[in-house]
């Protein structure tokens, strides 16, 4: 099943990645201060975050040192803040434009499909509570689960560590 190849293979480097590309183990988010498990992912966003990761893909072929940053100091920040810091790298801020994605919408998209496609591989087929954002979540992820492993391949691949 690809959704557990994802959790064995790329969950924690993902999940550094997405929190903070460039300084993942610098960036703590307040996940206490903002519900980012309310956000409920639609279509229309898994079709901005394969688009984007397909964007990133093309420039890190062309250039593989795009991404690198230099590191930012230890913070908790909240999900407006990263977001900031997201936008704040040239390159990666102008594809979160071009896809019509902020910093802080990459960022709730980004957990919370990573946190439905984790959860879906480690429940199997017990559900969460059926009126919540991640059980619908995790609903999306298992019916694009290529097009999730896709962008989770792509992503791991550009920001490894």
């Amino acid at each position: 099943m690809l959704i557990s190849r994802l959790v064995r293979t790329v969950a924690a480097a993902l999940f550094a990645a997405f929190l903070a590309v460039p300084a993942a183990a610098q960036i703590h988010l307040d996940l206490d201060a903002e519900p980012i498990e309310d956000v409920w992912l639609t279509e229309a966003d898994l079709l901005r975050m394969e688009t984007l990761a397909v964007r990133l893909d093309s420039v890190f072929r062309r250039n593989p040192g795009a991404f690198k940053v230099p590191q930012v100091p230890k913070a908790t920040v909240s999900l407006d803040s990263a977001g900031r810091i997201l936008e704040s790298y040239p390159t990666l801020g102008a594809e979160l434009a071009r896809v019509g994605m902020t910093g802080r919408e990459f960022m709730g998209i980004a957990w919370s499909l990573l946190h439905g496609a984790v959860t879906s591989a480690a429940q199997g087929d017990i559900q969460p509570e059926p009126a919540s954002a991640l059980s619908a979540n995790i609903r999306l992820v298992r019916l694009n689960e290529t097009r999730v492993d896709h962008i989770f391949t792509i992503i791991s691949r550009i920001f490894p560590d």
